[in-house]
């Protein structure tokens, strides 16, 4: 896995402080996108145990309550595995830490996908669908655009249906 960032101290992907990182890689390219650095799967820097690490040393910070995915796109075939593993490391060792998780993809999609699935059942919130531009609101909480949900993951993976937290 490649990632574009690290936010160690991060207010704003997430309610509380938090520990942020950008997944590299995403094939979807919504038009309007901010981060479209973040599109090229061999652009940004190697995962790597030493940025595990940091990460980790991050979540041990009593004042840090959740860690953050995001990207480029989390759950794309090249990227879903190894955010899989990351979350179920964060999740077993920082049971405390709240754990969001942003994507393109809608939860029902994700329902429909074995891997997808996998990975945001480590979650608690899960940020969905496309960036659309033409929906976009800046005064939305935790998104960029209308057509965005702010799901409980488990409310919504219980119930078969997106169980919006906003």
């Amino acid at each position: 896995m490649r990632y574009a960032g690290l936010i160690k101290e991060d207010f704003e992907n997430g309610i509380g402080v938090g520990c942020t990182l950008f997944v590299q890689g995403c094939s979807r390219h919504c038009p309007g996108c901010f981060n479209p650095e973040t599109w090229d799967f061999e652009g940004g820097k190697e995962f790597t145990p030493i940025v595990k690490h940091e990460i980790f040393e991050e979540l041990k910070k009593r004042y840090v309550s959740r860690f953050t995915l995001l990207g480029g796109e989390p759950l794309e075939k090249a990227n879903v595995k190894d955010c899989t593993e990351l979350l179920a490391e964060i999740a077993t060792v920082f049971p405390w830490i709240s754990i969001w998780i942003y994507s393109s993809y809608t939860f029902e999609e994700i329902l429909d996908d074995h891997d997808k699935l996998a990975c945001i059942m480590y979650g608690n919130v899960l940020v969905d669908g496309r960036f659309i531009e033409s929906k976009k609101d800046p005064s939305l909480q935790f998104r960029g655009s209308s057509n965005q949900r702010v799901i409980n993951i488990w409310k919504s993976i219980e119930t078969g249906n997106a169980e919006l937290l906003l």
